[in-house]
C-alpha cells in the first residue's frame, strides 16, 4: 500500500510539474518563449529516425555502424548524472542522502549544491563464498555539470550499525554511462501503424489519467494535448512536407495533403508516448511500466526512435495501395 501510494504521488506531481511547464510557456514574452519551446521539445522529442541512424540501401535492415550519436529525450543531460553501481540494501536512503551531503559541503566551484537521489529496488546477486547478496543502484541528479564532475571517483563512507556493532560501508562514485536510443523496425513507420498506435497510445494514457485519478480539467492528457505548446509543436509537423521523388503527378495534391495529416499524427503520438514515459514511467514501445524513477533509471532506456519507410513504400500507402515493397522484418527490435 506504501509503495502503490507513493506512486500515485509521483504521477501527480509529474503532472502539476508538467501542466506548470505548459502555463509558464503560455504567459512567457514573445523574445523568451522560443527558449522555453525548445526546453519542452527536448522532453518530447520527435521520434523519427536522425540522420546518422538512415538505414543502410540493402532493403531498409538495421544500421550495423557502432558511432556514437546524440541520444535522444535524455531524462537528465547525462554530463549532470552520476552513478553509484553497487549500494548494499543495509544502506537506507537517509544514510545515503547524508554522506553524499557531506561530500558535496567539500565542493567550492558553480551550482547550488543540490541534488536529487533516485534507487532502484535490490537486485539479489552471488557475493562472495556464493553468498547471495542484495544491492541496489543509485543516481545522484546534480544541479550543475561541475558538481558531477566534483562526485565523479570519490568514494563515500557511510557509517551503519548492525547487531550492535559499528561498522563503515565504503560507496564509490563514478561517471553515468548512457545506452543510445534503441531503433524500431520501420514497419512502426508506417502510416496504418502510426495511425492505430496513436488511438492505442491515447487510450491507454486516458485510463491510466483516470486510474491515478488526474481531472480532464485541470490536468491529464486531454489538457497537455489542447495546449498551446502541443498544439504549436504538432501544426509546425503538419507545415513541414516531405521530399516525394516518386510521386505520380496526378495524385500530387492528394499525397501532399496525406503526407501532412501523417506528419502532424507521427508528431501528436510522439507527445502521447512522452506524456506516458514521464507522468506515467511507461515505455510503450518496450510494454513496460516502470515502479518508480529509479526503475526507469536501471533499465536505462533511452525512448525508442523508428527507422523510416521507404519512400516508395510511403507514397504507395498514400494511394491506399499495399506496400508491397516493404523491407522485411529481419533485424526487428
Amino acid at each position: 500500500m506504501e509503495n502503490r501510494k507513493k506512486r500515485s504521488d509521483y504521477v501527480k506531481s509529474q503532472s502539476e510539474h508538467l501542466m506548470k511547464q505548459l502555463e509558464d510557456l503560455k504567459n512567457e514574452e514573445a523574445e523568451n518563449y522560443e527558449a522555453l519551446k525548445e526546453k519542452f521539445v527536448q522532453r518530447f522529442p520527435s521520434l523519427d529516425c536522425p540522420p546518422d541512424l538512415q538505414p543502410r540501401k540493402d532493403r531498409g535492415r538495421m544500421p550495423t555502424t557502432s558511432e556514437p550519436f546524440k541520444a535522444i529525450g535524455e531524462d537528465y543531460p547525462a554530463h549532470m548524472v552520476v552513478h553509484v553501481p553497487k549500494i548494499a540494501a543495509k544502506v537506507s536512503s537517509d544514510m545515503l542522502m547524508s554522506a553524499i551531503s557531506k561530500e558535496m559541503e567539500k565542493y567550492e566551484g558553480p551550482g547550488e549544491k543540490t541534488f536529487e537521489l533516485y534507487l532502484n529496488d535490490p537486485c539479489s546477486t552471488v557475493g562472495f563464498r556464493e553468498k547471495t547478496v542484495f544491492n541496489r543502484c543509485g543516481w545522484i541528479i546534480c544541479s550543475h555539470q561541475n558538481e558531477a564532475e566534483y562526485l565523479e571517483g570519490k568514494t563515500l563512507s557511510v557509517a551503519i550499525s548492525e547487531d550492535d556493532k559499528e561498522s563503515t560501508v565504503q560507496i564509490r562514485l563514478m561517471k553515468q554511462r548512457r545506452f543510445p536510443n534503441r531503433k524500431l523496425h520501420s514497419e512502426f513507420s508506417d502510416p496504418l501503424r502510426v495511425s492505430h498506435d496513436l488511438d492505442q497510445a491515447l487510450s491507454l494514457a486516458e485510463s491510466l489519467d483516470k486510474h491515478e485519478g488526474l481531472s480532464s480539467e485541470s490536468s491529464g492528457i486531454g489538457v497537455f494535448l489542447s495546449s498551446m505548446a502541443a498544439k504549436a509543436i504538432i501544426q509546425e509537423a503538419e507545415a513541414k512536407t516531405s521530399t516525394l521523388l516518386h510521386i505520380p503527378e496526378e495524385h500530387s495534391a492528394r499525397i501532399k495533403k496525406a503526407d501532412q495529416e501523417y506528419n502532424a499524427k507521427k508528431r501528436r503520438l510522439d507527445l502521447v508516448l512522452g506524456y506516458l514515459r514521464h507522468v506515467h514511467l511507461l515505455c510503450y514501445y518496450s510494454h513496460t511500466q516502470f515502479r518508480d524513477k529509479g526503475d526507469l533509471l536501471h533499465g536505462g532506456l533511452l525512448p525508442r526512435v523508428r527507422l523510416p519507410l521507404s519512400e516508395k513504400a510511403l507514397v504507395a500507402r498514400y494511394l491506399n495501395k499495399e506496400a508491397v515493397d516493404a523491407p522485411p522484418l529481419e533485424g526487428n527490435d
